[in-house]
């Protein structure tokens, strides 16, 4: 693994459903998903390449030593909000998470072009 970076949040909240959302194409989401909020505390971050390490050191003022984990406190946490949903891929057995990026505003009413992401478990 060349590196990683993870939110840790606290106060996660699942909220009303949302439905008729556009599905779109590869792959294509659920059209129903759920509001979520969040306070992201901390972020948790690994590198094993001197970029991955440089882009840590420039990126959050730290010293990142190569493949350490480190944990860095959010300087202002904040509430985030998002949507998701679970559900089968077309041609697949598996379960997955469909998961919008974050916004700073409870606005979100579709899954935003560009902004989605799945996830899996082998």
């Amino acid at each position: 693994m060349t590196a990683y970076f993870n939110k840790q949040a606290d106060n996660v909240t699942i909220g009303s459903e949302l439905t008729s959302l556009t599905a779109g194409s590869s792959p294509a989401f659920p059209t129903s998903a759920n509001k979520v909020s969040y306070v992201v505390t901390k972020y948790s971050l690994m590198g094993n390449t001197s970029a991955t390490i440089s882009s840590f050191a420039s990126r959050f003022g730290v010293t990142v030593t190569s493949g350490e984990e480190m944990k860095v406190d959010e300087s202002s946490p904040a509430t985030e909000y998002s949507i998701l949903a679970t559900g089968a891929m077309s041609g697949s057995s598996k379960t997955y998470l469909y998961i919008n990026d974050s916004s700073s505003a409870d606005n979100l009413t579709d899954w935003v072009s560009d902004d989605q992401n799945t996830y899996w478990k082998e």
